[in-house]
């Protein structure tokens, strides 16, 4: 048959043959976040033990997460706007360097990954880190 790989990821991989994997998560932006703190649980364990606050810990990984989003953001409206020129003859009636455009969509894609990096930073300021730090001992 073919084996199921699981991961701190929801879904799973599918190593059939003649499959391509399926549920692949860890390529999903919206999984990203909760991947990266499951890797990184012990330092945050270890941040807590230390003295770190709730809100520290939560800033942190918002901040982090917000750091890489603005910079796809703005590789992606540096892209976007190359390719204007080019898009130009194709479309009628709007203009191609639509200025709502420009502004709403990167301050909605920033908001949507703000809370993407919020739950995942919220659950892991929760997180005891005593148990945190016993649990990675043990691997």
């Amino acid at each position: 048959m073919g084996t199921r790989v699981r991961g701190p990821w929801p879904g799973s991989l599918s190593t059939r043959r003649g499959e391509r994997p399926v549920g692949t998560t860890p390529a999903n932006p919206a999984y990203r976040p909760i991947y990266r703190l499951a890797q990184r649980s012990r330092e945050i364990g270890a941040r807590s033990a230390l003295g770190a606050r709730p809100v520290d810990i939560v800033m942190l990984v918002v901040g982090q997460g917000l750091v890489v989003s603005a910079g796809g953001l703005a590789v992606g409206i540096s892209v976007s706007l190359w390719l204007a020129r080019s898009m130009e003859s194709f479309i009628y009636g709007i203009s191609v360097r639509d200025l709502t455009t420009f502004v709403v969509v990167p301050v909605v894609l920033l908001a949507v990954s703000a809370i993407a990096c919020f739950v995942p930073a919220r659950r892991a300021a929760r997180l005891d880190p005593l148990q945190v730090l016993k649990a990675g001992r043990s691997g």
